[in-house]
């Protein structure tokens, strides 16, 4: 399969009477090759953009010459099936990535840091999952990431490093098992646990150079803790055109962060309707 994405991006900065649009075309190749009926190897290449945030731009802590990201990505795949109801997936992969929007310590920022285009952040791993059938009404996955990544940090003073990207953990495991019972009922319980993560390191302030009055031992944050949390979803499919069902994230109301000095939510129940006409 061929694919031609074309996207186009407008914002207004109207206290300033500035206008920024930018376009762009990306193409995709996707190649799936079956060897035989248990084996299919599948090969794909990509391009992507990602324009910034008016946030981004314009926010706080916004920086308005932001350029979008521009990303290639390369996977080659392979799928086993080793019987009726056991199948295995296993993907390298490696992605570029051209001018990745991040934040950088300044000190003549609020807060001390503002958004700004990294030079170049590579993205390289490889990803395995395994889906078992139990039995006609019960099945399970699991699947594990290991995620390789280096990109170019901006310091304070506009001097460069390498260094593993924020935020971004390095192993990445999901797991999850589904049941689907009598009267249209159907339970999933999933989770997710992720690795230590690389954070930025507010000890590069200098302080003769920094409004940051905190003493270098509070300003050392360079690893965030790793996490597990689990999701349930409740369904029932009343007929053909229609279902109800309910999501419970974070069911055991963990305690975690993403990023840095922002929580995440803690347990939280979305009630819905599916209709379709």
């Amino acid at each position: 399969t061929f694919g031609l994405r074309y996207d186009k991006n407008e914002v207004t900065d109207h206290p300033n009477n500035k206008n920024k649009t930018e376009s762009a075309t990306n193409p995709t190749v996707n190649v799936v090759y079956q060897l035989d009926d248990h084996n299919t190897l599948r090969a794909s290449y990509g391009e992507t953009i990602s324009f910034p945030t008016v946030s981004q731009l314009y926010g706080n802590n916004g920086y308005p010459d932001l350029k979008p990201e521009k990303a290639k990505n390369y996977e080659l795949g392979w799928k086993h099936r080793f019987d009726g109801s056991l199948t295995g997936d296993f993907a390298i992969f490696k992605n570029s990535i051209e001018d990745m929007i991040d934040t950088i310590l300044d000190p003549g920022y609020s807060g001390g840091k503002r958004y700004a285009n990294v030079n170049e952040a590579k993205i390289k791993g490889f990803e395995l999952e395994l889906n078992k059938q139990f039995n006609n009404r019960t099945k399970g996955f699991l699947n594990y990431t290991f995620l390789d990544t280096t990109g170019t940090m901006v310091m304070y003073n506009y001097s460069t490093r390498q260094k593993d990207l924020k935020n971004v953990p390095n192993h990445n495991i999901n797991y999850g098992l589904a049941y689907q019972a009598d009267k249209g009922y159907s339970f999933r319980l999933t989770g997710h646990l992720i690795s230590s993560r690389e954070t930025y390191d507010e000890a590069n302030f200098n302080g003769s150079n920094s409004t940051d009055t905190r003493t270098p031992s509070t300003r050392h944050y360079n690893r965030l803790g790793g996490y597990n949390v689990m999701d349930l979803q409740i369904k029932r499919q009343m007929n053909e055109n229609q279902d109800w069902y309910i999501n419970v994230y974070n069911i055991f109301d963990r305690e975690y962060e993403d990023e840095l000095f922002f929580p995440a939510a803690g347990r939280t129940v979305i009630v819905g309707l599916d209709f379709k006409f």
